[in-house]
């Protein structure tokens, strides 16, 4: 399998128009929409677009804005952590049914994270495999690898602290040693006493894109805001809050910008764009903003359903809500489209890959083209996902299990 790249349930609508499930959150699923749009376009043009237009000073300006695509997704794993814990706080505390299928769900993240970086899908030939560059390829740390493994730590910390205050104290504590040592942690070099695996997730000397520092700041902080927002006495999520949320935004996005390289000297040299205290404030100052311009969208929404014309669900109604329908499915089944894209873009074995067939070498039109292509194929098999996921069929997770294990015979076997 060609090297990938950094990266980086709802039930189908149907003529009756269901009202808006209480446990879903409208303004955490279009987030995680706007992410996975941005994620898709993003990958398309770094691996298509051809190499005189890498040049021209609004592919730089690209680059900056698909930079945002990690932070949105981090930050919304945070974000859904903390919403579903602090509203199910006590039935966290326990080994029961809801931590149980949490850590399973994180097993999943790393199987799926290892097997994308497993050359080939072949353990044999990684095995026999004489090349540092394979191993450091295959134990880099990614997106899934880096979410499945602090999500794991903090509901270990949930089920260690058992009180909510404790409990956000040292986030929030975890998370400011997570951003300002980033500078300090990506200036160690590499150790060769550790294992490889476990130095992929200090820095980035083994190739690691996302290793725990300080990418995992994002995530402590979607956690604290869930908890700004979860702050009734239901613990749910009050749009209200999160509107709110804009002026802290502005008001951090400000004072990076008179800050400026004044502060990037107080950290020693560093990777600005990677590691850089400020310009961590200023991403999340502008995902914090976006979370709460979709919670103003939210409230409207809210309103609509109770006007006198949604009421009498008019066809402009109907369709409204088939539409928000239709992003919450793409919101929660990132993951699909996720993995979809990038076995198009990139190839597997039985697919050579659009990066393949033209990497590098199409104009602006045709990228554009290959976006939508890609966007449409991974978000119709989420849509077949999330219809199989929710039709409460007896055969769907013996088919996914079997399947896994299909994959995992085939790698043992294979080369």
């Amino acid at each position: 399998m060609p090297s990938l790249p950094p990266t980086s349930s709802l039930p189908a609508a149907t003529d009756t128009p269901t009202p808006r499930p209480p446990s879903r959150w409208l303004a955490l699923d279009f987030l995680r929409v706007v992410a996975v749009t941005l994620m898709v376009e993003g990958h398309a043009f770094t691996a298509l677009l051809g190499m005189p237009l890498r040049t021209a000073a609004w592919f730089q300006r690209h680059t900056y804005v698909h930079g945002f695509t990690a932070p949105m997704f981090f930050f919304s794993s945070g974000l859904a952590f903390g919403v579903a814990t602090f509203r199910k706080w006590h039935a966290h505390l326990v080994w029961g049914t809801a931590v149980k299928t949490r850590f399973a769900r994180y097993a999943w993240l790393l199987f799926i994270g290892y097997l994308l970086h497993l050359p080939g899908l072949s353990l044999p030939r990684l095995w026999r495999s004489h090349s540092e560059a394979a191993w450091f390829e295959f134990t880099r740390v990614d997106a899934l690898h880096h979410i499945a493994v602090v999500l794991a730590f903090l509901q270990l910390l949930v089920a260690l602290t058992r009180k909510k205050a404790i409990f956000v104290t040292l986030v929030a504590i975890f998370g400011a040693l997570s951003v300002f040592s980033g500078p300090w942690a990506w200036r160690q070099p590499f150790n060769p006493d550790l294992p490889l695996w476990l130095s992929a997730y200090l820095n980035v000397h083994t190739g690691s894109i996302f290793p725990i520092v300080p990418w995992s700041g994002f995530i402590f902080v979607g956690v604290l805001i869930a908890r700004w927002i979860c702050h009734g006495p239901d613990s749910t999520p009050d749009a209200r809050r999160g509107a709110w949320l804009l002026l802290p935004a502005v008001a951090a996005l400000v004072f990076t910008h008179f800050v400026g390289q004044r502060g990037y000297e107080l950290f020693g040299p560093h990777d600005f764009w990677k590691t850089s205290p400020i310009f961590f404030l200023t991403r999340v100052a502008y995902v914090q903003g976006l979370l709460s311009l979709l919670c103003l969208a939210d409230l409207r929404s809210a309103r609509a359903e109770r006007s006198p014309a949604e009421q009498g669900r008019s066809p402009k109604g109907r369709l409204a809500e088939r539409f928000a329908l239709g992003l919450r499915v793409i919101g929660q089944q990132t993951l699909v489209i996720y993995i979809v894209h990038l076995l198009l873009l990139y190839g597997f074995p039985a697919f050579s890959g659009f990066n393949v067939r033209w990497g590098r070498s199409l104009s602006l039109g045709a990228s554009i083209l290959a976006f939508l292509v890609l966007m449409a194929a991974s978000v119709a098999v989420a849509f077949g996902w999330n219809r199989l996921k929710t039709g409460n069929y007896p055969w769907f997770d013996k088919a996914r299990y079997a399947t896994a294990a299909a994959i995992v015979v085939f790698a043992l076997l294979n080369g």
